[in-house]
């Protein structure tokens, strides 16, 4: 899969904006997953990436799902699988162009 960088932050930054303006306040607005979680999945033989899936758990709360992908564009689903990062909000972050 050929990786694709044509985003700028005056664009990206305006897609977050349209979303914080688009949902309730309080809503999540980011995840975070630490670098040894991401490192692990990266480290799994044969991937090439990593997939992200919204997920809805046995609590009703929206999550996000993270799993390796191989380089035919197949999930490592049997292999290690990220969920349950640390929300925004809750946690905040110091205010930058993606957030505010």
């Amino acid at each position: 899969m050929p990786l694709k960088h044509d985003g700028d932050l005056r664009t990206i930054s305006g897609w977050t904006k349209n979303y914080r303006n688009s949902v309730p306040e309080g809503t999540t607005l980011g995840y975070f997953f630490g670098r040894s979680v991401i490192e692990a999945i990266l480290e799994q033989p044969g991937c090439e990436g990593i997939r992200i899936y919204n997920a809805i758990d046995s609590d009703g709360v929206r999550q996000v799902v993270l799993t390796g992908v191989n380089e035919e564009g197949n999930d490592i689903y049997q292999g290690i699988l990220a969920e349950r990062p640390t929300r925004n909000p809750p946690y905040y972050v110091t205010p930058n162009p993606l957030n505010s």
